[in-house]
């Protein structure tokens, strides 16, 4: 530290020179000077220029093409995982980096296409071949397809595809469609920006493959499981979409900001996709398609107007009884004398809940199950929980065991995936079992077969409410291994395909890996379609899905702690509000002497979660499980804080219709201090919450965004904020705090239960101008009906 101070110091005092070396002394001599400047240009130069451009890059100048391209906006060509030369760089007509020993594209790309003329929307290849050595699709087409006048679609598709067209005259976008290189640009009516360009990539089309690129700024990119998508001028981000085991929440969907305004994007696709940002946030899509890859472009210009815009009016309304406290059993046990010895040695839950599955495995082991007394047992078991007021909530996975009586029927349907000319067959928690098609045309009458299955299990206590789980589907006993199939793809797509259905397996002559990211989103469709008056939460989904979410396959950790808030703040600006992450994690590692303040400040993150859920394996998580002492009250505390914040909650997801847990820049769009903050997030537009997410932390640092004037802790009452001139505040920190603050000018309900009866207190947080003129806004949402009282 004091050489530190010392150098600083050094730097700060001028009147301190640096002795003169004898080689400044003559270099300060007007002819050596002359000299020495020649020697710079004749030798230096040539070998800088050779070093750090010919011998980093090939630049070839026989044509427009150019391989002098930003190391920001260089996008990889052909295979990836070789070392690459200069003959191989070139022969698939692209640039050489002898640094990276990597292939990259042109620009422009060699690889493009073009149309010749005329009013055709069809556009030939500029190369027969791909970077991989397969025969380029002769022909594409590509159509504009405007939807309103926020929202636009470029659609790239093969010739013989039908696509919606539509043209507005009143929007607030233009379009611009270049033939020769075929590229698009879409650009903001009232600034002019560049909202969305096309031009900075390769486009490539050969069979199911396609390559594209796109950029929708140059500033800040938001989305694709994160946040703030924030890289270095070294490093970028590959995320394969294509849902699996560790990620299955994940969409293709991007927020942009440019120039104090923010426009949004979504990849509208079924199959693999893998998407690539550089550092410059040009986006590289790789991808599997059938027949069209979409880009719908929504205009914004706020964080939630890209949200609304996005979901088109897509909002589901959320009954208070799904913004309660949710209890499931995982594990791999799958008999029902097991499940029922587990729940019947747990000791009575002595704190407010909505709903209890049971065991996630309960459905497996029906199937299974040969004991009539074993049946009636668990059916006494849930009726006793029903008695009590809380829900049955039933997890349903796709998985059908291999030999069952719903086997037979879906055999003679034909709607089981197949693997040449034999039934699939895969593993879930040690079972043989087989997967249904959700798009076979025989599907619906499958459902109706599976509803009453279980109809047929639960008689009187057939319940209403669902958990669609291990959806994307999970298949134990599959591990992808054959890379040379996929070569132009990253590596990143062996984890993503493994313990997933086989990419080759099909049904109806369709293989599955071209709708496998909608196969949860189909499965909880067809669901719904039988019973339509159920709710539902599921594991996996596509864009079009409103149902709540919950992820599944979550270890203890600090770091898996900060990205569960990731997560959901994720999900909220992808349109997909309602996210459960389970707390404490769901996987058999967890101590609760090694885990406890973290377990502990979990809970506190879940009290304002959108979803609160708490499921997992052995040991359990509940805070009964927990114990009595201080590590189990302090759960209960949080679950108390969550049940009375409850209406507010209500308030902001019904009336509000907007996220209940976002990210900060959501509230405060113009405040680039708030673009990279996850530890600390809004709920609702009066709430600020935040969280260490390290251990040991005895102190935590927040920021208050300087827009609001008074910010007000939202226990003691205490003012901070930008009327004091401090917008980033320390405080100390207690591991079973709720380090939370109320915006001026908000009221927050906070209801408690006293005996049966209902007491309602208004947390006001008064706004004050010069003259000591004070005022609040708030509302209270009851059933349909909104309190509201000014102050």
């Amino acid at each position: 530290m004091e050489f530190i101070l010392e150098q600083n110091e050094i730097r700060e005092d001028y009147k301190v020179k640096p002795k003169a070396s004898p080689v400044i002394i003559i270099w300060r001599k007007k002819p050596t000077k002359g000299l020495l400047t020649l020697f710079v240009f004749a030798i230096v130069v040539p070998v800088l220029v050779y070093f750090f451009i010919f011998d980093k890059g090939t630049f070839p100048v026989e044509d427009a093409n150019t391989c002098s391209v930003d190391k920001k906006y260089r996008i990889t060509c052909g295979i990836t995982d070789i070392n690459a030369t200069y003959d191989y760089c070139t022969n698939i007509k692209c640039c050489f980096d002898n640094a990276t020993r990597l292939c990259y594209h042109y620009l422009p790309s060699k690889y493009f296409y073009y149309n010749k003329g005329g009013n055709s929307q069809t556009y030939d290849r500029s190369l027969e071949k791909s970077p991989f050595g397969q025969d380029l699709t002769k022909e594409i087409s590509l159509t504009i397809n405007e939807i309103d006048e926020n929202n636009v679609q470029i659609i790239l598709h093969d010739t013989a595809v039908t696509v919606d067209s539509n043209q507005v005259l009143d929007k607030n976008y233009k379009v611009n469609v270049s033939n020769n290189p075929l590229f698009v640009e879409i650009s903001r009516n009232t600034s002019g920006d560049i909202l969305l360009t096309t031009a900075d990539g390769p486009l490539i089309v050969s069979g199911n493959f396609r390559e594209w690129s796109f950029q929708l700024t140059d500033q800040y990119l938001f989305g694709l499981g994160q946040v703030l998508i924030d890289l270095d001028e070294n490093s970028t981000l590959t995320k394969v979409i294509y849902a699996n085991n560790n990620d299955h929440n994940t969409l293709p969907l991007f927020m942009a900001h440019k120039n104090g305004q923010y426009h949004g994007l979504v990849v509208r696709h079924s199959g693999l996709l893998e998407i690539t940002i550089l550092p410059s946030k040009l986006v590289s899509l790789k991808s599997l398609e059938r027949e069209k890859i979409v880009l719908e472009l929504s205009v914004g210009p706020t964080p939630h107007d890209v949200i609304t815009q996005q979901r088109k009016g897509k909002w589901g309304t959320i009954d208070m009884k799904t913004l309660g406290v949710h209890i499931c059993r995982e594990g791999t046990v799958t008999t029902l004398k097991d499940i029922l010895s587990d729940y019947s040695q747990e000791k009575s839950i002595d704190f407010p809940y909505e709903s209890d599955c049971f065991h996630d495995n309960l459905v497996t082991a029906l199937r299974k199950e040969k004991s009539e007394q074993n049946i009636e047992n668990v059916l006494e078991k849930i009726k006793s929980l029903t008695d009590s007021g809380h829900s049955f909530m039933l997890s349903v996975p796709p998985h059908i065991v291999f030999g069952s009586a719903l086997y037979d029927n879906g055999t003679q349907l034909g709607i089981f995936y197949k693997s040449g000319n034999k039934t699939y067959k895969g593993q879930y928690l040690k079972n043989t079992v087989v997967f249904p098609f959700f798009k076979h045309t025989s599907i619906d009458s499958f459902v109706q077969l599976l509803v009453e299955e279980l109809k047929g299990y639960f008689k009187d206590t057939f319940p209403r409410d669902f958990i669609l789980n291990n959806n994307w589907p999970k298949d134990d006993s599959f591990v992808f291994e054959n890379y040379e199939n996929f070569r132009f793809f990253s590596k990143e797509i062996i984890d993503a395909m493994s313990y997933t259905l086989p990419w080759d397996v099909s049904s109806e002559n369709q293989s599955q890996i071209l709708d496998h990211n909608d196969y949860g989103a189909l499965q909880t469709q067809k669901f719904l379609g039988v019973l339509t008056e159920s709710s539902v939460m599921t594991a996996a989904h596509n864009f079009e899905t409103t149902q709540p979410l919950i992820i599944q396959n979550v270890a203890i950790s600090w770091v898996n702690f900060k990205k569960s808030i990731t997560q959901i703040l994720y999900n909220s600006i992808a349109g997909s509000p309602m996210t459960s992450v389970p707390v404490c994690g769901s996987t058999s590692d967890f101590d609760a002497s090694a885990h406890e303040a973290l377990c502990t400040r979990w809970y506190l993150m879940g009290a304002t979660a959108p979803i609160f859920r708490i499921s997992s394996d052995l040991p359990r998580r509940d805070p009964t499980s927990l114990g009595p002492g201080a590590f189990g009250q302090a759960a209960r505390r949080a679950i108390e804080v969550r049940y009375s914040l409850l209406y507010y909650y209500n308030t902001v997801l019904n009336q509000d219709k907007e996220p209940l847990m976002r990210p900060m820049f959501y509230d405060f769009p113009t405040d680039n201090d708030t673009f990279p903050l996850v530890d600390q997030y809004m709920v609702g537009r009066h709430l600020l919450v935040a969280h260490p997410t390290l251990p040991d932390r005895t102190q935590i640092t927040i920021y208050l965004p300087k827009a609001v004037k008074v910010w007000y802790e939202f226990w003691g009452g205490e003012a901070f904020g930008a009327w004091s001139n401090k917008t980033w505040v320390t405080l100390t920190l207690v591991d079973t705090d709720l380090v939370a603050f109320v915006k001026e000018g908000g009221i927050i309900p906070w209801v408690t239960d006293n005996q049966g009866t209902k007491l309602v207190q208004l947390k006001v947080a008064l706004k004050c101008d010069s003259d000591n003129n004070c005022d609040a806004e708030g509302s209270m949402m009851v059933g349909l009906e909104s309190l509201w009282r000014p102050w």
